[in-house]
């Protein structure tokens, strides 16, 4: 994992497990939420049903396993990190699926706070410790991670259906 300042800091776990998106040229000016959204949707780096970094790529697939969705394109993963869409709506990533004939968004924010409490906007939102979570080290820790954030993501899901 990487340390700035002899610490981990928030910004730096979210890059490391979401992944991350371009300065936007709009940056400082307010953004909508749909449309910060699609600004963060355009600006993907790679391919959204094959996900970079490790964690995301983990969890989509868990998701998608878990969904018994077989067509890994009907299930997509968008880092929002760094866009309007973190900055102004407390969003750091969203699925957005293909299940059962519907298509489903879930939101996701990661946090190394953990009294967040209500203080939230995602559907989903998770905590990850200062120290970190690297799948070499803490295999188990990380894998329960995975399953955990998962299942929060399917619960979503099944209950909107």
């Amino acid at each position: 994992m990487n340390f700035e300042y002899g610490g981990y800091t928030g910004g730096l776990m979210e890059r490391e497990t979401l992944g991350s998106l371009p300065r936007p040229e709009t940056e400082g000016l307010y953004v909508p939420f749909h449309r910060a959204m699609e600004w963060a949707e355009k600006h993907q780096f790679g391919d959204p049903t094959d996900p970079d970094p490790r964690f995301a790529n983990d969890l989509h697939a868990t998701v998608a396993q878990k969904l018994e969705i077989e067509d890994l394109r009907r299930v997509k993963f968008f880092t929002a990190v760094g866009s309007p869409l973190d900055h102004y709506h407390g969003i750091d990533a969203f699925f957005k699926v293909e299940w059962n004939g519907k298509n489903f968004v879930v939101t996701l924010d990661v946090t190394m706070n953990p009294n967040k409490g209500d203080n939230y906007k995602a559907d989903v939102v998770f905590y990850i410790s200062a120290e970190g979570l690297d799948p070499r080290d803490d295999r188990k820790e990380y894998l329960e991670k995975i399953e955990e954030v998962a299942e929060m993501i399917v619960d979503k899901i099944k209950s909107a259906a």
